[in-house]
Protein backbone atom coordinates (compact mmCIF):
# COMPACT_ATOMS: atom_id res chain seq x y z
CA UNK A 1 0.00 0.00 0.00
CA UNK A 2 1.78 3.44 -1.22
CA UNK A 3 1.24 6.71 1.47
CA UNK A 4 -0.62 8.71 -0.24
CA UNK A 5 -2.84 5.66 -0.10
CA UNK A 6 -2.64 5.98 3.49
CA UNK A 7 -3.27 9.10 3.16
CA UNK A 8 -6.70 8.88 1.93
CA UNK A 9 -7.52 6.47 4.37
CA UNK A 10 -6.30 8.68 7.59
CA UNK A 11 -8.24 11.80 6.88
CA UNK A 12 -11.41 9.33 5.72
CA UNK A 13 -10.92 8.32 9.48
CA UNK A 14 -10.59 11.68 10.78
CA UNK A 15 -13.97 13.21 9.14
CA UNK A 16 -16.05 10.04 10.35
CA UNK A 17 -14.92 10.42 13.87
CA UNK A 18 -16.03 14.11 13.73
CA UNK A 19 -19.04 13.16 12.31
CA UNK A 20 -19.67 10.66 15.16
CA UNK A 21 -18.97 12.62 17.62
CA UNK A 22 -21.29 15.04 16.40
CA UNK A 23 -24.16 12.58 16.29
CA UNK A 24 -22.99 11.35 20.15
CA UNK A 25 -23.43 15.07 21.34
CA UNK A 26 -26.82 15.34 18.87
CA UNK A 27 -28.37 13.13 20.48
CA UNK A 28 -27.09 13.40 24.60
CA UNK A 29 -27.85 16.98 24.83
CA UNK A 30 -31.55 18.85 25.29
CA UNK A 31 -31.15 21.02 22.94
CA UNK A 32 -33.61 20.25 20.16
CA UNK A 33 -36.35 22.39 20.88
CA UNK A 34 -35.75 25.53 23.10
CA UNK A 35 -38.60 28.26 23.54
CA UNK A 36 -40.09 30.45 25.85
CA UNK A 37 -43.82 30.32 27.18
CA UNK A 38 -46.75 32.67 28.54
CA UNK A 39 -49.06 31.77 30.65
CA UNK A 40 -52.46 32.42 30.20
CA UNK A 41 -54.41 31.73 32.76
CA UNK A 42 -55.39 34.08 35.56
CA UNK A 43 -53.19 36.89 37.43
CA UNK A 44 -49.80 34.71 35.90
CA UNK A 45 -50.39 35.78 32.72
CA UNK A 46 -48.08 38.99 33.36
CA UNK A 47 -45.42 37.25 34.49
CA UNK A 48 -41.89 37.00 33.13
CA UNK A 49 -41.86 34.30 30.40
CA UNK A 50 -40.64 30.85 30.95
CA UNK A 51 -38.35 28.96 29.49
CA UNK A 52 -38.22 25.31 27.86
CA UNK A 53 -36.03 23.36 26.27
CA UNK A 54 -35.65 19.47 25.49
CA UNK A 55 -33.51 16.74 23.63
CA UNK A 56 -34.94 13.54 22.08
CA UNK A 57 -35.08 11.75 25.67
CA UNK A 58 -35.35 14.73 28.15
CA UNK A 59 -35.16 18.62 29.24
CA UNK A 60 -36.24 21.54 31.54
CA UNK A 61 -38.66 23.34 32.02
CA UNK A 62 -38.04 26.59 33.92
CA UNK A 63 -41.45 28.28 35.43
CA UNK A 64 -41.95 31.91 35.92
CA UNK A 65 -44.93 31.42 38.17
CA UNK A 66 -45.37 33.56 41.60
CA UNK A 67 -41.49 32.95 41.43
CA UNK A 68 -38.77 30.69 39.70
CA UNK A 69 -38.59 26.92 39.55
CA UNK A 70 -36.90 24.45 37.74
CA UNK A 71 -38.55 21.08 36.97
CA UNK A 72 -37.06 17.83 34.07
CA UNK A 73 -38.79 16.96 31.34
CA UNK A 74 -38.91 13.63 30.20
CA UNK A 75 -40.30 11.99 26.63
CA UNK A 76 -43.39 9.90 27.16
CA UNK A 77 -44.33 8.04 24.89
CA UNK A 78 -48.01 5.56 23.62
CA UNK A 79 -47.57 3.29 21.11
CA UNK A 80 -51.17 2.72 21.16
CA UNK A 81 -52.57 5.85 20.69
CA UNK A 82 -48.94 7.08 18.69
CA UNK A 83 -48.65 10.26 21.00
CA UNK A 84 -45.45 11.81 22.52
CA UNK A 85 -45.36 14.84 24.69
CA UNK A 86 -42.77 15.66 27.65
CA UNK A 87 -43.98 15.54 30.77
CA UNK A 88 -42.17 16.18 34.27
CA UNK A 89 -44.19 14.00 36.90
CA UNK A 90 -41.52 11.84 39.58
CA UNK A 91 -42.45 8.52 37.88
CA UNK A 92 -42.22 6.79 34.99
CA UNK A 93 -45.69 5.34 35.44
CA UNK A 94 -47.14 8.60 36.58
CA UNK A 95 -45.91 10.26 33.57
CA UNK A 96 -47.54 7.51 31.30
CA UNK A 97 -50.54 8.00 33.37
CA UNK A 98 -50.98 11.44 33.16
CA UNK A 99 -50.43 10.75 28.96
CA UNK A 100 -53.39 8.84 28.62
CA UNK A 101 -55.69 11.46 30.75
CA UNK A 102 -54.75 13.87 28.28
CA UNK A 103 -55.47 12.17 25.31
CA UNK A 104 -58.44 11.37 27.10
CA UNK A 105 -59.05 15.14 26.99
CA UNK A 106 -59.15 15.07 30.78
CA UNK A 107 -57.96 18.04 32.80
CA UNK A 108 -54.43 17.15 34.99
CA UNK A 109 -52.97 19.34 37.66
CA UNK A 110 -49.78 19.72 37.83
CA UNK A 111 -47.89 17.89 40.10
CA UNK A 112 -44.10 17.49 39.26
CA UNK A 113 -40.70 17.76 41.58
CA UNK A 114 -39.04 20.55 41.60
CA UNK A 115 -35.21 20.96 40.83
CA UNK A 116 -33.55 22.94 43.73
CA UNK A 117 -31.55 25.06 41.92
CA UNK A 118 -32.38 28.55 43.07
CA UNK A 119 -33.28 29.84 46.48
CA UNK A 120 -36.59 32.34 47.18
CA UNK A 121 -38.79 29.84 45.16
CA UNK A 122 -42.67 30.31 45.75
CA UNK A 123 -44.99 27.65 45.66
CA UNK A 124 -48.20 28.25 43.59
CA UNK A 125 -51.15 26.30 43.96
CA UNK A 126 -53.03 26.35 40.60
CA UNK A 127 -56.44 25.19 39.75
CA UNK A 128 -57.62 25.12 36.44
CA UNK A 129 -61.47 25.63 36.44
CA UNK A 130 -63.12 27.36 33.32
CA UNK A 131 -61.00 26.19 30.84
CA UNK A 132 -62.65 24.92 27.89
CA UNK A 133 -62.22 21.59 26.62
CA UNK A 134 -60.30 21.54 22.54
CA UNK A 135 -58.54 19.29 20.29
CA UNK A 136 -55.23 18.41 21.72
CA UNK A 137 -52.38 18.04 19.94
CA UNK A 138 -49.19 15.61 20.73
CA UNK A 139 -46.04 15.08 19.02
CA UNK A 140 -46.37 12.06 16.48
CA UNK A 141 -44.99 8.81 17.95
CA UNK A 142 -44.22 7.67 14.89
CA UNK A 143 -41.85 10.76 14.00
CA UNK A 144 -40.47 10.64 17.03
CA UNK A 145 -39.48 7.45 17.20
CA UNK A 146 -38.32 7.29 13.46
CA UNK A 147 -35.44 9.89 14.34
CA UNK A 148 -34.42 8.20 17.40
CA UNK A 149 -33.33 5.25 14.82
CA UNK A 150 -31.77 6.57 12.20
CA UNK A 151 -29.63 8.49 14.37
CA UNK A 152 -28.94 5.30 16.05
CA UNK A 153 -28.09 4.00 12.24
CA UNK A 154 -25.79 6.94 12.06
CA UNK A 155 -23.64 6.09 14.86
CA UNK A 156 -23.35 2.45 14.45
CA UNK A 157 -22.91 2.28 10.92
CA UNK A 158 -20.30 5.48 11.31
CA UNK A 159 -18.73 3.53 14.20
CA UNK A 160 -18.10 0.67 11.79
CA UNK A 161 -16.87 2.71 9.08
CA UNK A 162 -14.10 4.56 11.55
CA UNK A 163 -12.83 1.21 12.81
CA UNK A 164 -12.76 -0.40 9.15
CA UNK A 165 -10.66 2.39 8.05
CA UNK A 166 -8.25 1.87 11.44
CA UNK A 167 -8.30 -1.40 10.41
CA UNK A 168 -7.17 -0.65 7.15
CA UNK A 169 -4.33 1.74 8.55
CA UNK A 170 -2.38 -1.37 10.55
CA UNK A 171 -3.10 -3.97 7.68
CA UNK A 172 -3.59 -4.22 4.29
CA UNK A 173 -6.89 -5.65 3.70
CA UNK A 174 -7.61 -7.84 0.76
CA UNK A 175 -11.10 -8.97 1.52
CA UNK A 176 -13.45 -6.13 -0.26
CA UNK A 177 -16.27 -6.33 2.10
CA UNK A 178 -13.27 -4.86 4.83
CA UNK A 179 -11.56 -2.66 2.52
CA UNK A 180 -11.88 0.55 0.77
CA UNK A 181 -15.54 -0.66 -0.58
CA UNK A 182 -16.84 -1.28 2.99
CA UNK A 183 -15.88 1.66 4.46
CA UNK A 184 -17.28 3.63 1.62
CA UNK A 185 -20.72 1.69 2.49
CA UNK A 186 -21.14 2.08 6.18
CA UNK A 187 -20.09 5.73 5.82
CA UNK A 188 -23.09 5.78 3.21
CA UNK A 189 -25.77 4.14 5.53
CA UNK A 190 -24.27 6.45 8.34
CA UNK A 191 -24.87 9.35 5.87
CA UNK A 192 -28.60 8.73 4.82
CA UNK A 193 -29.37 7.70 8.79
CA UNK A 194 -28.48 11.37 9.70
CA UNK A 195 -30.11 13.17 6.36
CA UNK A 196 -33.34 11.02 7.34
CA UNK A 197 -33.04 13.03 11.33
CA UNK A 198 -33.45 16.13 9.43
CA UNK A 199 -36.60 15.85 7.87
CA UNK A 200 -38.06 13.38 10.34
CA UNK A 201 -38.04 15.88 13.06
CA UNK A 202 -38.57 18.91 10.80
CA UNK A 203 -42.09 17.22 10.37
CA UNK A 204 -42.37 16.59 13.57
CA UNK A 205 -41.40 20.98 14.94
CA UNK A 206 -43.69 21.77 11.58
CA UNK A 207 -46.69 20.22 12.63
CA UNK A 208 -46.57 20.12 15.85
CA UNK A 209 -43.86 21.78 18.26
CA UNK A 210 -43.78 25.08 16.53
CA UNK A 211 -47.50 25.80 17.83
CA UNK A 212 -47.61 23.15 20.71
CA UNK A 213 -44.04 22.14 22.68
CA UNK A 214 -46.42 19.03 23.62
CA UNK A 215 -45.72 19.99 27.71
CA UNK A 216 -48.44 19.90 30.06
CA UNK A 217 -49.36 23.77 30.18
CA UNK A 218 -49.22 24.04 25.93
CA UNK A 219 -51.21 20.79 25.78
CA UNK A 220 -54.28 22.15 27.72
CA UNK A 221 -53.99 25.61 26.41
CA UNK A 222 -52.50 27.26 29.67
CA UNK A 223 -49.30 28.44 28.14
CA UNK A 224 -48.51 30.08 24.76
CA UNK A 225 -45.10 29.59 23.33
CA UNK A 226 -45.98 30.82 19.55
CA UNK A 227 -43.25 32.60 18.01
CA UNK A 228 -40.48 31.70 20.60
CA UNK A 229 -40.18 27.92 19.38
CA UNK A 230 -36.87 27.53 17.38
CA UNK A 231 -34.85 23.82 16.66
CA UNK A 232 -31.70 24.38 18.75
CA UNK A 233 -27.96 23.61 17.92
CA UNK A 234 -28.59 19.73 18.73
CA UNK A 235 -31.10 19.63 15.53
CA UNK A 236 -28.45 21.69 13.60
CA UNK A 237 -25.34 19.18 14.33
CA UNK A 238 -26.76 16.53 12.08
CA UNK A 239 -26.22 19.01 9.03
CA UNK A 240 -22.42 19.09 9.33
CA UNK A 241 -22.28 15.25 10.32
CA UNK A 242 -24.11 14.90 6.81
CA UNK A 243 -21.21 16.32 5.54
CA UNK A 244 -18.66 14.98 6.92
CA UNK A 245 -19.78 11.18 6.33
CA UNK A 246 -20.21 12.70 2.74
CA UNK A 247 -16.73 13.92 2.74
CA UNK A 248 -15.24 10.08 3.80
CA UNK A 249 -17.53 8.60 0.90
CA UNK A 250 -16.10 11.00 -1.50
CA UNK A 251 -12.32 10.60 -0.14
CA UNK A 252 -12.16 6.81 -0.29
CA UNK A 253 -13.77 6.78 -3.99
CA UNK A 254 -11.47 8.86 -5.00
CA UNK A 255 -8.95 6.72 -3.47
CA UNK A 256 -10.41 3.92 -5.62
CA UNK A 257 -10.15 5.62 -8.54
CA UNK A 258 -6.66 6.65 -8.04
CA UNK A 259 -5.94 3.14 -7.42
CA UNK A 260 -7.38 2.32 -10.73
CA UNK A 261 -4.68 5.01 -12.52
CA UNK A 262 -1.69 3.62 -11.40
CA UNK A 263 0.08 0.39 -11.85
CA UNK A 264 -0.90 -2.39 -9.03
CA UNK A 265 2.16 -3.29 -6.97
CA UNK A 266 2.34 -6.68 -5.38
CA UNK A 267 4.71 -7.00 -2.02
CA UNK A 268 5.94 -10.51 -1.61
CA UNK A 269 8.19 -11.89 1.84
CA UNK A 270 10.36 -14.86 1.02
CA UNK A 271 12.10 -16.32 4.19
CA UNK A 272 15.65 -17.24 3.76
CA UNK A 273 16.64 -19.05 6.30
CA UNK A 274 15.97 -17.97 10.10
CA UNK A 275 17.49 -14.09 9.95
CA UNK A 276 17.22 -13.17 6.56
CA UNK A 277 14.28 -11.83 4.55
CA UNK A 278 14.12 -10.70 0.78
CA UNK A 279 11.67 -8.02 -0.32
CA UNK A 280 10.01 -9.07 -4.11
CA UNK A 281 8.14 -6.33 -6.08
CA UNK A 282 6.18 -7.29 -9.01
CA UNK A 283 4.85 -4.67 -11.38
CA UNK A 284 1.71 -5.77 -12.82
CA UNK A 285 1.25 -3.96 -16.76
Amino acid sequence: MTNRKVGYILFATFTSSIGILLSIVSLCTENWIQSKGEFTIGDFSNEQLSEIKYGLFSGTFMQNMGGTKYYTLYATCSLSTNICAYLCTGTSEGRKAELDRLYRNEQVEFSCPAISRLLNQVHVNLRYAGIKEQTRTFINAGLYYSTITSLGISLIFGSIATILSIWNLIKNIKLKVFGGRGIMACNFIAFLGSVAVLPLWGTAFGTTIIRNLAILYTIQGQMRTTGWTYLGFSFWLNLPSCLLFATSIFVMYLREYMSTQNPKSEYKVENEGSARRKLIIHFNS
